[in-house]
């Protein structure tokens, strides 16, 4: 059998366990690769207690509730973030997936146009032109207006 397919189970952590935050870091970022947001936020809660203002667990957090649709709380949460760092790519395609999976294509549009710019990947590009159909198909834009 490849390794590749063989399924590992996340680190167990258990409840109080304390993980200083690069390790919290690291831990929750595993779990979330491995699609497991509620234990990643098990990890992170008491992180972010003890460290508030850590952006990377911060991020982590936004990952979490976006896999859960907690998309308000990830919206937040990104929106923070962006503020204080308006050039991180990835809280700004985050936040603007996270408006436009709450139909709200005005508002994520710009968000999503910036972070295309900025990283040139054509998946954040597609994102783009996906929400610009969509504002078009509603009629809430005009073709000619979204260029």
């Amino acid at each position: 059998m490849n390794d590749d397919r063989i399924l590992q189970a996340p680190p167990v952590v258990f409840p109080g366990q304390r993980h200083a935050p690069e390790s919290a870091y690291g831990t929750a970022y595993d779990l979330l690769s491995r699609r497991a947001p509620r234990e990643a936020m098990a990890v992170l809660e008491p992180a972010l207690d003890a460290e508030p203002s850590n952006t990377g667990l911060r991020l982590l957090r936004a990952w979490a509730y976006l896999m859960r649709a907690q998309l308000r709380k990830a919206e937040a949460e990104l929106t923070a973030v962006v503020e204080d760092y308006p050039d991180d790519v990835w809280a700004r395609h985050a936040l603007g997936r996270s408006l436009e999976r709450q139909s709200r294509l005005a508002e994520a549009l710009p968000h999503l146009r910036l972070a295309a710019v900025m990283s040139g990947d054509p998946e954040h590009e597609l994102a783009v032109l996906r929400v610009e159909r969509l504002l078009a198909e509603r009629g809430e834009k005009r073709w000619d207006e979204l260029a």
